[in-house]
């Protein structure tokens, strides 16, 4: 019912698969070594549009031996089952496949030693696992567990498998499954491939995104926060220079302080002659005199200062190397020895 509504519903495309295996077959908790080489050939049916599939075909068992002496077994039979065929990844090359169904054929016992040929007929449930990997469109290789239940084994040494003279039989199978198809279903399959495709590009180009994205980000981080670091190393230069120059305004109000302090007290009778350099006042140096950064001999020469351009005085201050002023020029400034200066009128 199922298969007709799909059907009806869309153009039913559908494979015609033939498969060949070749495997061990072998009964299970024996504990007597038996083995064989098995086969199994089947035709099958599966529709796409749902995940079924049906397989008629011939399954043999090999020749299952008893390394204790006993006799040689075997199943020889077709098999009908329908099943489950599950796509394991979105491009369909990857199949899982579970089936239930029927055996009929006949068990015999293969005449050795002591023992006579003996066959009967044999018919049960089977069930079925297998796995497929289409390496090419209609060219697969597959893996199949099939199990028999139920098969007579005849008495004697072979009774001790089970009670009622019987044992499970099992067939491990790898093989070569070519498949046909209608034109429409491999081009349904190639649209449904490409479509995979598509996608998982899809996802490495958003996986890609994102990360350059965030890299974008990390970088913008880092560039903000290199000049987060200078403008504050900008400021803390322009703190210090503030510092620098409110230092030097108080050292230089001090010295005045200290020099007006020092001048001699005014007498009434004869007035003193104002002195010939204090502060605000024109001053020429001297001939070979330096101008210099540091009120000390061992100041560098202040640069770019023509000695010949009058200086007007400023702060004036005494230390260990004599008496120094603090001068201003049209160009530098810096410092000179009291004695290197000459006073020039207002």
């Amino acid at each position: 019912a199922a298969l007709v509504a799909a059907c009806a519903s869309s153009p039913c495309a559908a494979e015609v698969l033939a498969n060949g295996s070749l495997g061990l077959g072998a009964p299970p908790f024996t504990g007597n070594g038996q083995f064989g080489l098995g086969a199994k050939a089947t035709v099958g049916f599966a529709p796409d549009q749902i995940p079924v599939q049906f397989e008629y075909g011939y399954l043999t068992t090999g020749r299952l031996r008893d390394t204790n002496g006993g006799p040689e077994s075997a199943f020889n039979g077709t098999v009908a089952a329908l099943g489950y065929r599950g796509a394991m990844a979105a491009d369909g090359r990857s199949l899982a496949l579970t089936r239930i169904g029927w055996y009929e054929g006949y068990s015999e016992i293969l005449g050795r030693d002591l023992y006579p040929y003996e066959r009967t007929g044999a018919r049960g449930l089977t069930l079925g696992l297998g796995f497929e990997y289409r390496f090419m469109p209609y060219i697969g290789l597959r893996i199949g567990l099939d199990a028999l239940f139920n098969v007579p084994d005849f008495s004697g040494p072979m009774q001790e498998l089970k009670g009622d003279g019987s044992s499970d039989f099992f067939l491990l199978t790898v093989g070569v499954t070519m498949a046909t198809g209608s034109p429409q279903l491999v081009a349904e399959r190639e649209t449904r491939r490409a479509a995979a495709l598509e996608r998982r590009e899809q996802r490495q180009r958003g996986l890609e995104r994102k990360r350059a994205v965030a890299d974008a980000r990390d970088l913008a981080d880092a560039r903000e926060r290199e000049l987060a670091a200078t403008s504050e190393l900008e400021a803390f230069k322009a703190r210090q220079a503030a510092r620098a120059e409110a230092v030097l305004a108080e050292a230089a109000r001090v010295e005045a302080a200290r020099a007006e302090a020092a001048k001699p007290a005014a007498v009434a009778a004869a007035p003193v002659a104002p002195a010939p350099l204090a502060p605000g006042r024109p001053a020429r140096l001297r001939a070979g005199a330096l101008l210099r950064t540091r009120a000390t001999p061992e100041g560098d020469a202040v640069r770019g200062f023509d000695p010949a351009q009058p200086v007007t005085l400023k702060v004036r201050i005494s230390n260990g190397t004599g008496d120094w002023w603090y001068v201003n020029t049209a160009g530098p400034s810096g410092w000179v020895l009291e004695g290197e200066l000459d006073a020039l009128p207002q």
